[in-house]
């Protein structure tokens, strides 16, 4: 499979899963009362600790 072809499909599973996230967030809210605002910025924290804690490089 031609490499450009691959990362293009890479990229479209992780947009679609980006999306599943962020309504499970808004839900998650939403049953909670809370701010989804608040609740976005909670978990980039979290990610951003993860990613850390996992040494991979977040220089993009």
């Amino acid at each position: 499979m031609d490499e450009e072809i691959f990362l293009k499909e890479c990229e479209e599973k992780v947009s679609i899963e980006a999306d599943y996230v962020l309504r499970n967030l808004e839900r998650f809210a939403e049953e909670e009362m809370l701010e989804f605002d608040w609740i976005v910025y909670e978990f980039k924290k979290q990610l951003n600790r993860k990613i850390k804690e996992r040494g991979i490089k977040d220089d993009l």
